[in-house]
């Protein structure tokens, strides 16, 4: 099972994160992102390029989890 980390404005992490809005009646609620997360006029954002998810609230550091044939 994941175990998602609650998101602290003051700590972010600086790898790359499966980040996650699981705040109810959001925009975005349940969606998930792979990418880095930053803070944008208080919104906490995390974005890959090509997607970008705000209001984000937990993730999970993607490198810690390997895939094993």
């Amino acid at each position: 099972m994941i175990k998602w980390t609650k998101i602290d404005k003051k700590n972010l992490p600086e790898e790359t994160v499966l980040a996650a809005n699981f705040k109810p009646f959001t925009y975005g609620y349940t969606e998930k992102v792979i990418g880095y997360i930053h803070i944008e006029n208080d919104v906490i954002i995390c974005e890959n390029g090509h997607e970008v998810l705000e209001g984000c609230t937990h993730y999970v550091k993607v490198n810690e989890f390997d895939v094993k044939e």
